[in-house]
């Protein structure tokens, strides 16, 4: 074959191998044959070249990786960047949990290597993943909510760009999500209503006066708890900002009051402010424009008066706004969802999908029923307008019926 196939052995191995080499990357490719017949071995290491010299010379991948084996390369990498903390361990979970399915699928498909995958390979996945795989993964006949169907699909494709980038393949997967919007009445993150919320918010300020109690008063760390739900809650529901920016990001110097030139008094009562958020990951970085400027000055004296009474020092301009005074660190997530579900409990309102999250919906459903500017609606809260029509955006008839009734 003019140089460009050879059969060898290897000592300590049975089997004879073939090496062809790769002009084009400048390497070898070697693959068993999986005999120790000279004859038998040269036959099928001719057929081999024939089959694997067109790939060559297209630039196409040679590499035999197994699904297996790329699964487990793939979420290896995806550990050390958890450990590196560039993502969540939980993120590296859902990822294990998503792919072992994978796995399974492309064995019922008889996909054993990467290089088997073609560009129709996973065209049945998304039907398979509702319905059929439910039942063999839990025994269960039931079907896949949408969402649930969507983030596996996501995590799909997040594998196969990693294998395209490692030049494993160059097929590109014809795999899409499944809408969901207005398939499905919405379950979680609900908006609220307008009554409902203002039972939340009554509830939480009486929450914050209620501290005398029978058996015994509230410990300070128990009131300023009640104050920091109460507050954290308003500012939400006034900015539209993703719960998390405010738990674990946003700092006293990244408020910016517009008051100069205006009296004492006006200045004490201005509620407009622009919140800096700044996201070490960069995504969601914006100035948001609020109405939450009045609630925050509120915010800040109710944080002095704690850090005095149980001795701390004066706050700083570095501190988190909504952050745990004495660690320094952001309260526990869990805690803040916790907290609310008791609220939502006490008014008779749990079972309605609503959650702290649900503050950013009503905002912008709000917005938008109030004739704000969709462009700048989005902006303002860090999304893209499709992603926020598509995730956030719950007008309802009522909220049409003033501009179209």
């Amino acid at each position: 074959m003019g140089g460009q196939i050879q059969v060898l052995s290897w000592e300590g191995r049975s089997s004879l191998y073939v090496r062809f080499y790769d002009g084009a990357n400048r390497r070898y490719v070697v693959r068993s044959l999986r005999t120790a017949d000279i004859g038998a071995a040269t036959d099928n290491a001719i057929q081999m070249w024939r089959d694997i010299q067109p790939r060559i010379e297209q630039g196409h991948p040679t590499n035999t990786e197994t699904i297996s084996g790329a699964i487990k390369t793939y979420l290896d990498a995806e550990q050390k960047r958890a450990d590196a903390g560039l993502i969540k361990q939980g993120t590296v979970r859902d990822k294990n949990a998503q792919l072992r399915v994978v796995f399974l699928y492309c064995g019922l498909q008889g996909l054993t290597v990467v290089s088997q995958v073609k560009e129709h390979s996973f065209n049945s996945f998304v039907a398979w993943r509702r319905d059929e795989s439910l039942r063999l993964t839990t025994g269960e006949n039931k079907v896949m909510e949408l969402t649930s169907l969507n983030k596996a699909i996501r995590e799909v494709r997040a594998w196969w760009k990693w294998i395209r980038s490692r030049r494993l393949s160059t097929v590109e997967l014809e795999i899409r999500e499944v809408t969901t919007r207005h398939e499905r009445i919405r379950k979680k993150n609900v908006a609220f209503t307008d009554e409902h919320y203002e039972q939340i918010e009554s509830e939480l300020l009486r929450q914050t006066k209620d501290i005398e109690r029978k058996r015994r008063t509230l410990l300070p760390s128990q009131i300023f708890a009640r104050h920091h739900i109460y507050r954290l809650i308003q500012t939400l529901i006034n900015s539209g900002m993703r719960p998390q920016e405010a738990a674990n990001i946003i700092k006293w110097k990244d408020i910016e009051f517009r008051d100069q030139g205006k009296s004492l008094a006006d200045k004490t009562l201005d509620t407009v402010c622009i919140i800096n958020i700044i996201n070490p990951r960069g995504k969601g970085s914006r100035a948001a424009v609020t109405d939450a400027g009045l609630i925050l000055k509120l915010w800040r004296i109710e944080v002095e008066r704690y850090r005095k009474a149980v001795g701390l020092n004066k706050m700083k301009t570095t501190d988190l706004v909504f952050g745990n005074p004495l660690t320094g660190e952001p309260f526990a997530y869990t805690g803040l969802g916790n907290h609310f579900r008791s609220v939502l409990t006490s008014l008779d309102l749990k079972g309605k999908g609503y959650t702290i999250r649900s503050c950013r919906g009503y905002y912008i459903t709000r917005m938008l029923a109030q004739g704000h500017t969709p462009y700048l609606v989005a902006k303002n809260v860090g999304h893209s307008m499709d992603v926020m029509r598509k995730s956030y955006e719950q007008l309802t008839a009522d909220d049409l019926l003033e501009e179209f009734g």
